[in-house]
């Protein structure tokens, strides 16, 4: 590796995230997460469950009794509405 190079560790979605109420999406090639709640995209760089889990307590603290699968069929809802909303934009 040469001086001008920098070492960046990249983080990839994990399944894990849902239980913090996140999913992912690619904007312009980058991957980032999504809240399943609110719609929030947040920066790549808080791909990290502990920034993950201070937007779900700081903001969605009314949802910390649900469970994972409900996480799941929000994102599931959230990427329907994506891909509904891309079709509209493209007609």
């Amino acid at each position: 590796m040469n001086e001008g190079e920098l070492s960046v560790k990249k983080r990839k979605y994990s399944d894990e995230f849902l239980k913090h109420d996140f999913t992912s999406i690619v904007v312009a090639g980058i991957e980032k997460p999504q809240c399943v709640i609110c719609n929030d995209v947040l920066s790549a760089e808080s791909m990290k469950p502990n920034k993950l889990k201070r937007h779900f307590d700081t903001k969605h603290q009314n949802f910390s009794d649900k469970n994972v699968q409900y996480f799941k069929n929000k994102a599931d809802g959230v990427i329907g509405n994506t891909t509904i909303g891309l079709h509209i934009l493209n007609m």
